[in-house]
Parts: structure tokens; C-alpha cells; sequence
């Protein structure tokens, strides 16, 4: 799937495309975009996020994949975020200032490496 191939999908909602090779940044055209579901598609880097990106994206699913602890904080400007899975990404932390994420209500952080 390519970004121009978006175009047409203006009024998607909800998008699952587990388990290929898309990055989250190739869907930003997608305006009313709400639910993402990247799981199982070797994501390990992402870049920046403009504000105006996904600013209705309330649900986001990056587990199993590599994403590391700045990839985490290039997803701060997502003000509607509610629902964060960032599962099986062999995390050992999260950033200090995690809390960016002012509405975040859901948080998985199972099946990584974290320890106390």
C-alpha cells in the first residue's frame, strides 16, 4: 500500500493492516482516522508527528514490533490518544515524561523487558 492509494479512503475510521511492512507516517492522510492497527509489521523507527496529524487517532496498536522509547515520544502530539499497545516490543523503559500524554487511559506494556 502506498500513500497515494489513500486518497481514496477519506472516510475510514478504522484501519487493521497487522502484519505487513506499513509505517505509521504513510496513513497520515487518512483525516478521520480513529483506530490504527500496525501490530507485526517491523516497525522499529518513527519519525516525528506533526499536531495536525491523526488528530482524531484514538486507538493505536504497535505491538510486536521493535519500536524503541523515541519512537514513543514522536507519538506525544497525539491529543486524542486513549488507547496506547505497545506489547511485545522488548521495551526495557518508558520515557520519563511519559505523562505527555494527557489522555491517554489504556497503556499495554505486557510481554517486554522491563524490570523494577
Amino acid at each position: 500500500m502506498i500513500e497515494e492509494d489513500l486518497c481514496y479512503f477519506q472516510n475510514l475510521s478504522i484501519i487493521d493492516l497487522s502484519d505487513n511492512r506499513i509505517r505509521l507516517e504513510q496513513l497520515k492522510n487518512l483525516r478521520l482516522i480513529s483506530e490504527i492497527n500496525l501490530q507485526f509489521n517491523h516497525i522499529s523507527l518513527i519519525p516525528p508527528i506533526s499536531a495536525k496529524d491523526f488528530t482524531n487517532l484514538e486507538k493505536l496498536n504497535l505491538s510486536y514490533n521493535q519500536i524503541n522509547v523515541q519512537s514513543i515520544k514522536s507519538l506525544y502530539p497525539l491529543q486524542r490518544l486513549k488507547v496506547l499497545d505497545l506489547a511485545s516490543n522488548n521495551l526495557e523503559t518508558v520515557p520519563l515524561d511519559i505523562k505527555q500524554f494527557e489522555s491517554l487511559e489504556e497503556l499495554n506494556l505486557s510481554s517486554n523487558l522491563m524490570s523494577s
